[in-house]
């Protein structure tokens, strides 16, 4: 079953990309999103590294700038992980991708709605609809 990564680069992207490689990592293609993220380039090449690492195939896309004014102190993007995950979910099918897999850290529960359970449950739930 193929499986399309969203990888940012980070920590968390990470560790989520080696526990599917752990468990048997074939069919995995990785996508990188440029949104005018601040941290760009380094995350770009992070991302690069860790595919290269795992001897996987990246893709990269780039959408409408999502930073234009963002608060420094509440880094909150509101709808960013609706439009990555919206993003990632075209491209899974595009690419003939079963499963979409997205690193979210625990620590971000509290501050960031789009990084609980109940939106990840609304977002396989919009997928399904769309399926049909």
């Amino acid at each position: 079953m193929k499986k399309l990564v969203l990888l940012s680069g980070g920590l968390d992207s990470l560790v989520m990309l080696s526990d599917l490689c752990q468990k048997g990592g074939n069919g995995i293609l990785c996508l990188n999103i440029d949104y005018a993220q601040k941290h760009l380039q380094r995350e770009r090449v992070a991302a690069q590294r860790i595919a290269h690492y795992y001897r996987l195939e990246i893709d990269y896309l780039s959408i409408c700038p999502l930073y234009s004014n963002v608060d420094e102190a509440n880094p909150y993007v509101w709808g960013r992980n609706t439009l990555l995950l919206t993003y990632a979910s075209a491209c899974a099918k595009k690419y003939g991708a079963e499963e979409v897999y997205f690193g979210a850290s625990k620590s971000d529960y509290a501050g960031f709605p789009d990084c609980r359970q109940g939106f990840f449950v609304a977002m396989n739930n919009l997928n399904s609809i769309l399926e049909g």
